[in-house]
């Protein structure tokens, strides 16, 4: 494993105050930049679920010592997630990141707009926006292809757009509809603040996750920042 101070590089643990997260602090020293980068190349030997032994679907399937694979999710516009859970061999990145976590995968060449959305979501913190947790560089045993994996919160409830679909053209109850618009006017208030304007709010990129206090059991949270901008940027210009 090597560090590197690179920006497309890792950044584990440089959330470790933020009350929604784990509250263990990570057992490397705090004096080591916020920018450190963890490179880790995979060795694991087997692309099974350990759970039920039959093959995992997707392509790119990122293995490494650190986590689990245990389901294919999706594929989105830019990369493949799956669901995966540490391991209990390195104690240092099971303080870093919850038991099961979010892997959005993409081969190195292709990762620009991962590393974006990783950059972005390391300024928030808040309850109603996703939580990435950095990222790692494996590499793929039978392709030998280098895949940048970002690291997230894994919101179990699944995406709005198909929470709606549930309903059968019928729409969200009342309560609900109020309770996510709230939620997201939360979480893009903290996103304004920091002057990064989103640019891709749809049910699709609004996730859903347990959440015991409320009637219908979910509260939700924003995603997907693959074209969010900062407001001062070029690439915003005169808006």
């Amino acid at each position: 494993m090597a560090r590197s101070s690179s920006s497309d590089q890792s950044r584990l643990g440089r959330w470790e105050d933020d009350s929604n997260r784990p509250r263990k602090k990570p057992r490397y020293s705090p004096t080591i930049p916020e920018t450190t980068g963890i490179i880790h190349y995979a060795v694991s030997s087997t692309k099974t679920n350990p759970f039920d032994k039959k093959p995992i679907t997707g392509i790119n399937i990122p293995e490494s010592d650190w986590w689990v694979v245990t389901k294919f999710l999706g594929k989105g516009s830019y990369g493949s997630v799956y669901l995966a859970n540490t391991t209990t061999t390195n104690g240092d990145l099971e303080v870093c990141i919850p038991k099961e976590m979010a892997i959005k995968t993409t081969e190195v060449s292709k990762a620009s707009r991962l590393q974006k959305e990783e950059d972005f979501l390391s300024r928030f913190k808040n309850q109603h926006v996703v939580s990435c947790y950095g990222s790692i560089i494996t590499q793929d045993k039978e392709s030998r292809e280098m895949l940048y994996n970002a690291i997230y919160e894994y919101c179990s409830g699944g995406c709005l757009a198909k929470h709606v679909e549930r309903y059968r053209g019928r729409g969200l109850l009342e309560y609900d509809a109020k309770r996510f618009a709230i939620d997201i006017l939360s979480g893009l208030k903290c996103i304004h603040k920091k002057r990064i304007i989103h640019g891709d709010i749809e049910p699709r990129n609004i996730l859903l996750v347990p959440d015991d206090v409320r009637a219908n059991g979910l509260s939700a949270k924003i995603s997907g920042f693959g074209k969010a901008m900062e407001k001062d940027s070029d690439e915003y210009g005169d808006g």
